[in-house]
């Protein structure tokens, strides 16, 4: 079992890296030239931070994983670590439910090889406040939605009010909302103005989980 940090456990220079989060790559068209500026932005990252934190449920990215498999020591050494929700107490227990986007499963055979490589190579993980962070991201979306003339809402073209009260409504009958929520409560917007939501939750989270670990954020979303 990998120890378990905060983050103030660790020293020198940080970053927290998203550039590998499964839904901004199935987002993309040209998947192959974002993976390409990707892995040369996270191997600047390598080469300029001490440590890089990453979310655990980037890992199991079949680019992340084929980037880390190829490079084992980068675990090993801890420049990158993994971090995850205060209610797990092992990384591997990501995998039990884990999808790809929300559609593809992981099949028995790799989530196998993942576990045993994750095993061997990872010695320590840090932990996060996840009900604490996600909590302050629904108070200060309801905020901006609420809100006429927040940054949010000016930036929607031709929204109607009834689909803005919609998601208000499937946020606030959330106890945690999540990006799977918010993307089937806006399914049938535009799809500018859900460019628009995208583009602010995925920030927004960012922001809140930089907050959480009080350090700088260096992110990558082309």
């Amino acid at each position: 079992m990998p120890k378990v940090y905060q983050i103030s456990d660790v020293q020198g220079s940080k970053a927290y890296f998203t550039g590998f989060d499964y839904l901004l790559l199935n987002s993309k068209r040209n998947k192959e030239v974002y993976i390409s500026e990707i892995e040369r932005t996270f191997k600047l990252l390598l080469l300029s931070k001490s440590n890089i934190v990453c979310p655990v449920s980037h890992l199991y990215t079949p680019q992340m994983f084929d980037f880390l498999s190829k490079n084992p020591f980068i675990l090993e050494k801890s420049l990158v670590i993994p971090a995850q929700r205060s209610n797990v107490t092992d990384p591997m227990e990501f995998l039990t439910n884990y999808e790809v986007g929300s559609k593809t499963k992981i099949d028995s055979e790799k989530k196998r090889e993942m576990i045993s490589f994750f095993n061997q190579y990872i010695p320590a993980t840090i932990r996060w406040e996840s009900t604490e962070t996600m909590d302050r991201f629904k108070t200060n979306l309801l905020i901006a939605l609420n809100n006429p003339n927040s940054i949010l809402n000016s930036s929607f073209k031709n929204i109607d009010q009834q689909s803005i009260q919609l998601l208000i409504l499937a946020i606030n009958d959330s106890e945690r909302v999540n990006r799977y929520i918010l993307q089937k409560a806006v399914s049938k917007w535009s799809p500018f103005n859900k460019a628009i939501f995208k583009n602010y939750i995925n920030l927004e989270i960012s922001l809140k989980l930089t907050t959480s670990f009080r350090f700088k954020l260096t992110t990558y979303s082309a």
